[in-house]
């Protein structure tokens, strides 16, 4: 079974140059041990003004 997420985003001031692969971090302090992990990546494209 496939499951379907679709999240929108909005950015008001961005420009068409901040269009690039954007990747999450996520560091976990607690409970040890100390875990560090990064996401694989979403391409952020940014059109440009309607």
């Amino acid at each position: 079974r496939f499951q379907v997420y679709l999240i929108l985003i909005f950015f008001p001031n961005s420009e068409r140059n901040d269009t690039d692969l954007y990747r999450c971090e996520i560091e976990i302090l607690f409970p040890p041990p100390y875990l560090r992990t990064v996401g694989n990546g979403t391409i952020v494209y940014i059109q440009g003004k309607r």
